[in-house]
């Protein structure tokens, strides 16, 4: 008897602890917008950007901005097929007058074949060529330029920033993955001789691409005080036609810049002159009245840049369609 009594204590013992487990709180499901479940979904998603404005002056993406449509643009291949590069020159903050331009190609329906670009224009090519969206980037950009504060440009701070802020969503990304040809010319520091990347990490490139006092690479620096582009590599790769972006001819003005920066854009202002009879098209903003580091006018110049790339597309147009630019005239 008192065994049976013993087994049906331990039996209640052990229901007793089986209930109590099965009360135990489970965590709840985490509540994340980039939490994803990859058994769902065939492909990444796009990240989350949140509808509200992230400085007083930077535009908000719209929904769904984040990359380009999967739809044609109406004019989209009507142009003839010749394999082109665009080249984006080097202006430290006017390369968001670049972007204007990008817009105006996208609504026209005309992408070139390979991009590529010096100092914070490789990372507006970088974008481009992974097929981010023009309003995005320029997003990226007022926001990349809305955390700076006092850094003054190429310091080591501001590098940082550029990393931490503007490259976030490209760091693990390699140049050859891109929906276009990327190039990305660097400097050896040793040699002197001048390398167009087409392959590699794209990060390290894109830093070495704003390191002018190698504070982080000791190897590389930024090629455009020597050349922005090689006619012949692109030759080599199929590129028939050229169309170079210039930022910095119309005349280099600072806010907070220094006799050293002066020296580098001043140089780069003279390469890209030298470059006009190796392009098909040069587009050159005119943007002297706005510093080259200078963040309070960005607002202006991106307005200013509008009607710029509406007129430096007619070039690229008039290239495209001769037949309709002759029966014009």
């Amino acid at each position: 008897m008192k065994r049976i009594n013993l087994l049906l204590l331990s039996f209640t013992l052990l229901a007793f602890l089986v209930s109590c487990g099965s009360q135990r709180p489970h965590p709840s499901p985490v509540n994340d917008s980039l939490t994803v479940d990859w058994t769902k979904v065939d492909q990444k998603p796009v990240p989350e950007i949140k509808d509200e404005p992230v400085s007083q002056i930077g535009p908000v993406p719209l929904e769904n901005e984040g990359s380009f449509s999967n739809k044609k643009s109406s004019t989209e291949g009507t142009y003839k097929d010749v394999p082109r590069a665009l080249v984006l020159g080097p202006g430290l903050y006017r390369v968001l007058g670049q972007i204007a331009l990008l817009k105006e190609m996208k609504i026209k329906g005309f992408k070139p074949q390979v991009i590529l670009g010096h100092g914070l224009a490789s990372i507006v090519a970088a974008y481009y060529a992974f097929g981010y969206a023009p309003d995005y980037i320029e997003w990226k950009f007022f926001k990349f330029i809305n955390s700076l504060d006092e850094e003054k440009a190429f310091s080591k701070g501001w590098l940082r920033l550029v990393e931490k802020n503007l490259l976030d969503e490209l760091k693990e990304k390699r140049i050859e993955e891109g929906r276009l040809t990327l190039i990305i010319p660097i400097r050896d520091r040793k040699s002197g001789r001048i390398i167009y990347l087409r392959r590699g990490a794209l990060k390290s490139a894109l830093m070495a691409n704003l390191d002018h006092k190698g504070l982080i690479s000791k190897k590389y620096e930024p090629a455009f005080t020597i050349a922005l582009f090689s006619r012949s590599n692109l030759k080599k790769i199929g590129v028939q036609e050229v169309f170079l972006v210039d930022m910095v001819t119309d005349g280099i003005t600072w806010g907070k810049g220094s006799g050293f920066l002066n020296g580098i854009f001043e140089k780069a202002a003279t390469v890209t002159l030298k470059s006009t009879s190796k392009a098909d098209i040069m587009m050159t903003y005119q943007f002297s009245a706005f510093g080259l580091d200078e963040k309070k006018k960005i607002a202006d110049l991106v307005y200013s840049s509008k009607k710029q790339a509406i007129d430096h597309y007619k070039k690229i147009n008039e290239k495209l369609n001769p037949a309709k630019s002759e029966t014009k005239d």
